[in-house]
């Protein structure tokens, strides 16, 4: 499936596409029995005008199943992580740290601390963006981002030395065409205490899962970001390839993104997004106009041969390690 519709990607006009089972009809969402896909373009234009090459079929076929399409017009998504507006509470220094407040590496500016997990040799670890790990407003560092300092608050919202709490041990460069992961990792400071549940929501963290099409349109997600604090919303796409701006770092393709409601501003990129039950889902990473995108993290966390770190009420740390 996914190289036949990369082929639509080439077009310059078009940005993304997800597989759904929503048709948007005068931007209001309807949802349908059979599975569809979902174009996104810079601009809608008449069929008049466009070239045949460059027409999104009505119904595209791959394998054995028929898709029904639909075209969308969105903004150019965006990874920046820089933003003017900060709850006090979010951008506060926090220990023990959960999920879901202010947290970045020295020299990007501002992000929100995300996911917690544990490496097989005992090491603690931050899961967050690859570009909360180097600045990519003005230059593209993520390439270098390995050995940076992690602060919590983040720089942008007064972290200093003192607030470091961990190094960068592993980022994805984004500098490469595709960008297969918008992830990295920060090997937290041994005496530093963490707290794995969504801060402000007050969401234990107790579980990672995979989103399946049935979710789509029914399964609540909320995530606690550095920008806006807590905020909620269902997904709506999955196997999401997206073209997203990273600044200095160019414009590159991210692919198997969770298409969800718009729910995060700049500034809460890396935050934990969770099930209502407390299900671990992704990390929020991109937004534009009308909906976010969240980095699935199930497959993510084998590949490093990395446990989660998830929450419990009794014991003498208020978490334990589960599979």
């Amino acid at each position: 499936m996914e190289e036949g519709l990369r082929e639509l990607l080439r077009f310059d006009n078009v940005i993304g596409y997800t597989i759904s089972k929503i048709k948007y009809k005068k931007g209001v969402a309807y949802y349908l029995e059979k599975p569809t896909i979902i174009v996104f373009v810079k601009k809608k234009l008449p069929k008049e005008i466009i070239p045949r090459e460059e027409l999104i079929p009505p119904v595209i076929k791959i394998g054995d199943v028929e898709y029904i399409t639909d075209v969308v017009e969105i903004a150019q998504p965006s990874a920046i992580p820089l933003t003017q507006t900060r709850p006090a509470h979010q951008i506060a220094r926090h220990r023990p740290i959960p999920s879901g407040v202010s947290g970045a590496a020295k020299t990007s500016s501002a992000c929100t601390v995300g996911a917690f997990a544990v490496g097989p040799g005992g090491e603690r670890y931050i899961i967050t963006c690859s570009h909360c790990l180097a600045r990519i407003e003005f230059s593209c560092e993520t390439g270098a981002a390995v050995g940076n300092r992690y602060l919590q608050p983040s720089p942008f919202d007064g972290g200093t030395d003192s607030d470091a709490v961990g190094i960068v041990s592993w980022a994805y460069d984004l500098m490469r065409s595709d960008v297969e992961m918008d992830l990295g990792l920060v090997m937290l400071n041994p005496e530093v205490e963490i707290s794995p549940k969504i801060f402000g929501a007050e969401i234990p963290i107790t579980g990672v899962r995979e989103l399946t099409f049935d979710d789509i349109g029914r399964t609540i997600l909320v995530k606690s970001g550095r920008s806006t604090g807590i905020t909620y919303a269902k997904p709506l796409g999955l196997g999401t390839s997206v073209k997203v701006y990273y600044g200095a770092c160019g414009t590159a393709l991210v692919s198997n993104a969770i298409l969800t409601e718009k729910f995060i501003e700049r500034g809460d990129s890396g935050s934990a997004v969770v099930t209502l039950g407390g299900d671990l889902i992704g990390i929020a990473f991109a937004t534009t106009d009308k909906f976010s995108f969240v980095m699935p993290i199930a497959k993510f966390l084998p590949r490093f041969n990395l446990q989660p770190l998830l929450y419990r009420q009794s014991g003498p740390w208020g978490f334990q390690l589960r599979a």
